[in-house]
């Protein structure tokens, strides 16, 4: 009996000790975690913090190279870096260079840009490979008259562009037909153009939207 109890003594304290032990485990795992969120963290805030500096001190070289691509002006808000490939443009407006109505601008509110992380933190080679306008703002009568002194100059400038997977699309735009005073006539237009590769993919659609 006496034997009998203390192995039992000895089995129960065997066993406290193993589970005891098993107790280390998650809390390492949580530390382990824990710590390599913050590491993330603070990567992700160093590199957004780096991007948006170089962004800022290179808005100007980014407007003057895409005003010696077209005839017409180019003015942008501001830029912003998001981790971690893409390019926020807002409050962008195209104006004529010309004796245009300088009112009759294409307004440009947003725009983003998606570039290859990988290709440009190891090449420091800029390939984007998506843009996107959100909600432009088209007046027909400087819109019609910028595309017959840009489009070429555009479309080039596209067909240059790698052709590994690239697409242009524009969401929500409004195509502003109205003439002088009268009454606001207006289409809504969705438009995607995508080049992969030596294919290209061209879709559209229009609404008709009433205003009044």
């Amino acid at each position: 009996r006496r034997f009998t109890a203390t192995s039992g003594r000895y089995f129960i304290s065997i066993k406290l000790s193993f589970t005891g032990g098993e107790s280390y485990l998650p809390l390492f795992r949580n530390r382990f975690l824990s710590w390599t969120a913050i590491i993330l963290v603070l990567f992700v805030l160093v590199v957004s913090i780096i991007f948006n500096i170089l962004l800022g001190l290179n808005k100007t070289k980014f407007v003057d190279a895409a005003n010696t691509l077209i005839s017409d002006r180019l003015d942008v808000g501001y830029m912003a870096y998001i981790f971690p490939n893409i390019v926020v443009i807002k409050d962008a407006v195209l104006v004529p260079n010309d004796d245009l109505d300088p009112a009759l601008a294409i307004k440009l509110p947003a725009i983003t840009a998606e570039f290859f992380f990988q290709e440009f933190i190891l090449r420091q080679n800029e390939v984007v490979r998506k843009i996107k306008l959100y909600s432009p703002n088209l007046h027909h009568g400087y819109f019609s008259d910028f595309l017959k002194r840009n489009g070429k100059q555009v479309l080039d400038f596209l067909l240059q562009l790698p052709h590994i997977d690239f697409r242009f699309s524009v969401k929500e735009a409004l195509w502003d037909f109205t003439v002088g005073a009268g009454s606001p006539d207006c289409v809504n237009l969705n438009f995607v153009f995508w080049m992969k590769k030596d294919t290209v993919w061209v879709q559209g659609a229009a609404r008709k939207d009433k205003y009044t």
